[in-house]
């Protein structure tokens, strides 16, 4: 039996009209010459319109079936034997794997599905039938029977999780319980949720009947809450920046309910398509360690609506820094300004700092692990080669360490060059008045914070004195002179990055430390190493638990086990751990279940409709079919070459 895998080309078979039109409109029509006698012409030289007309009909003909050949090309056809009939007593087995999926607990998609398995079981009398639910893997499964009970049974424990799916075990699975069955036929019960199965491919026998179940809707309005973010302001009041995302493709409007303690505030919402809105919320009195919700009112798909987050004062990162040990005024000067504005209270939800200064000489009993952010001011030539393998694995790690000239630059340099950790040099020192600062990268870390209007901030600033810095190739210049020297280059190292300054920060450089731009320019730098969920644990349903000792350079006390499966706040010793739906879960898109079934079963017959068992059809097992596009491929290259071939005989 010939079988397409996409029949859908074969309407170009239509084309074939044009060419065979084209031809009956431009053919020549006899015109009538009024010819003296003709006969002292010979015979040869009469015209040949019979040899004409063959030529171009061949042509024709050899076009036409080129058009073709390249159509069923495209089709994909396949040649499927004949099955053989199983007889009776034969194993015939169907196994129908569940989607417990968070995405599933909308719009009804679970009863939907239950009425659809109903009817399929149907069709299967006789027929040993297995069940086999997954969220994250395979949650539940229930054993091959043929009694009516045992599916009723597997029904009633088919049930939503609050986790993300992943079909892909459950998928393995069945297709190995199937492996000995002479006739197979495996269901698939989901949404088909884009982030669920945007990562499946050839999982299914072509041997296999694929049956998709699709519960899923289109078109349906969703919104959820992603993100709660607090701080404590100075005045005892706090202040909480709730992330909306409408997931729909039209505006929502929302109403949006956040409780603390007994206090409750309440806003209206119209959050744009596709996008989030942020808004903030202020409480007068907010107790620290207090549970509290952030609630949207209900839609159709209600986990997302909920929102659990603990309150209270984000523990202050940590900032080390490293003076060198002979005391001088300018290690001093630079130490004040760094701490000055390390120290600096803020209301606007940054990071505070704590500060601790040691010399190089007490390094090697500091633990780097408890520690965000190094300044080694005017320090880096002191550093032993134990120090500088600990700053290599500090910054590997996700910290952030900024360097300014010492003494003796190029034995720093010289230092961090040997050890790969920064390739620049800094050699002599330009003086003058006027210097100043010419250039912030728009594409740095500090473009944004410095474009437009904020320019001014920074500009006039006065350098007094700068070392010249040549730069590493593989970092990037931060900030540029007005003589276009580098002044502050950053490379990555690992996950964490490396600040290089050609000066210091105490007023004999310059009086940038004496600006209002130099605590947020430092705060800009330390932040990246400073997560905006910093010290509070945050995970999605399905997250594997931290398997953590300390957090933050402190012990963790031994807690009772925690159910990651579920929303909901708990302590990882004494810090707060916040568990709420994934978000992923919450996205509408779909896949067509067509296109998984392609995906599933790609290049087989059961994704053309060939070896797919039926409904009734009591059970035929599928032969691998032929494939024909190869002899299609080479019967287009041998018309191509004769249509070639006959061109050039009759001078075409």
């Amino acid at each position: 039996m010939l079988t397409f895998a996409y029949p859908w080309f074969l309407w170009g078979l239509l084309a074939l009209a044009g060419p065979l039109v084209l031809h009956l409109l431009n053919r020549r029509r006899p015109r009538q010459l009024v010819f003296p006698s003709i006969r002292f012409l010979r015979r040869s030289q009469l015209p040949r319109e019979g040899r004409r007309r063959l030529r171009d009909l061949l042509l024709l003909l050899l076009r036409l079936l080129l058009l073709a050949a390249a159509v069923l090309l495209l089709a994909r056809p396949r040649w499927q034997a004949e099955a053989e009939p199983v007889p009776d007593n034969a194993a015939r087995h169907a196994v129908f794997v569940l989607d417990s999926s968070a995405s599933m607990g909308g719009w009804d998609k679970l009863p939907r599905g239950r009425e659809l398995v109903a009817e399929a079981l149907a069709d299967l009398s006789g027929w040993q039938v297995s069940f086999m639910s997954y969220a994250q893997g395979v949650l539940r499964e229930d054993p091959l029977a043929t009694a009516p009970g045992a599916h009723d049974a597997a029904m009633a424990a088919w049930s939503v999780t609050a986790l993300p799916g992943n079909p892909d075990p459950a998928l393995r699975r069945a297709v190995a319980l199937l492996a000995g069955a002479s006739t197979g036929r495996l269901y698939i019960v989901s949404d088909f949720q884009q982030g669920d199965w945007s990562r499946v491919y050839d999982l299914v026998p072509s041997e296999v009947g694929l049956h998709m179940l699709d519960v899923g809707r289109d078109g349906v309005e969703n919104a959820g809450v992603t993100m709660v973010r607090g701080v404590e302001l100075p005045n005892g009041s706090s202040r909480f920046l709730v992330t909306v995302r409408n997931f729909s493709n039209v505006t929502l409007k929302r109403t949006l309910t956040v409780r603390v303690g007994q206090e409750r505030q309440t806003k209206e919402l119209d959050v744009p398509p596709l996008r989030s809105q942020r808004v903030p919320v202020v409480f007068s009195a907010a107790p620290a360690g207090s549970q509290a919700v952030a609630e949207l009112d209900a839609d159709g798909y209600e986990l997302d609506d909920r929102y659990l987050f603990w309150v209270g004062r984000t523990p202050p990162a940590k900032a080390l820094v490293v003076l060198p040990p002979d005391d001088s005024a300018d290690s001093r000067l630079d130490d004040f300004f760094v701490r000055q504005a390390m120290l600096a209270e803020q209301d606007d939800g940054l990071a505070r700092f704590e500060v601790e200064t040691v010399t190089t000489d007490l390094l090697f009993g500091v633990d780097f692990k408890a520690v965000q952010v190094i300044f080694l001011l005017g320090s880096v030539e002191m550093l032993t080669v134990d120090d500088v393998d600990n700053l290599r694995a500090f910054l590997e790690r996700g910290g952030v360490a900024m360097a300014t000239p010492g003494r003796s630059p190029a034995v720093a340099m010289r230092a961090l060059r040997q050890t790969s950790l920064y390739s620049g040099q800094l050699q002599g020192m330009i003086n003058g008045e006027g210097l100043g600062i010419g250039k912030v990268e728009p594409d740095s870390v500090l473009g944004e914070l410095f474009a437009a209007g904020a320019e001014s901030d920074l500009y006039p600033f006065v350098i007094f004195r700068h070392h010249r810095l040549v730069p590493d190739p593989s970092a990037q210049t931060v900030i540029s002179s007005l003589a276009e020297q580098p002044l502050l280059q950053e490379k990555i190292v690992g996950a964490g990055r490396l600040y290089v300054f050609a000066m210091g920060f105490s007023p004999s450089w310059s009086d940038i430390a004496l600006s209002n731009s130099f605590l947020p320019l430092l705060r800009e730098l330390c932040l990246s190493a400073v997560p905006a969920d910093y010290g509070v644990l945050r995970l999605n349903c399905g997250d594997a638990l931290p398997q953590l000792t300390t957090l933050l350079g402190e012990a963790i006390a031994s807690s009772r086990p925690i159910d990651s499966s579920v929303p909901g706040l708990h302590r990882l010793g004494d810090w707060p751990l916040e568990i709420n739906a994934p978000v992923r879960e919450s996205m509408t898109e779909r896949r067509y279940a067509a296109d998984v079934r392609t995906a599933l079963q790609r290049d087989s017959a059961a994704a053309a409709g060939v070896g797919r068992a039926t409904p009734g059809s009591g059970g035929m097992p599928a032969r691998q079919p032929l494939a024909l596009w190869r002899w299609l491929a080479i019967v287009m290259a041998a018309v191509m070459l004769v249509e070639l071939l006959l061109r050039t005989a009759l001078k075409v």
